[in-house]
């Protein structure tokens, strides 16, 4: 199930490829958080390092409703925290309003 594969690809800091909405290309993800938004969506906030973009830019903040996720691809590939790309541990509550998974 996907929220369980995102769960588990954000514990074990691996790299995803992700076809999203109706996005021509994939991307290329660091997932780092998947949480409950205002709307009540799921959400997975992700540090995009490749891929498609529709706003052309590529290495950034990116924040996903897991809905609109229509196949992905866990790698073996492991990430480190983007902490100087400013990764927050603690979001604020306009961003979520219940944290699911978190990176550690």
């Amino acid at each position: 199930m996907l929220l369980d594969d995102l769960k588990q690809a954000i514990m074990d800091h691996n790299i995803i490829e992700i076809k999203y909405d109706k996005d021509p290309l994939t991307r290329i993800i660091e997932p780092h958080t998947i949480g409950i938004n205002l709307k009540r969506n799921i959400v997975l906030s992700a540090y995009q390092i490749a891929g498609y973009s529709s706003s052309d830019k590529i290495k950034e903040w990116k924040l996903f409703d897991i809905k609109k996720i229509k196949s992905y691809k866990i790698f073996n590939q492991i990430f480190d925290i983007r902490k100087k790309e400013g990764f927050n541990p603690y979001p604020s509550k306009k961003m979520f309003v219940r944290i699911i998974q978190q990176i550690k």
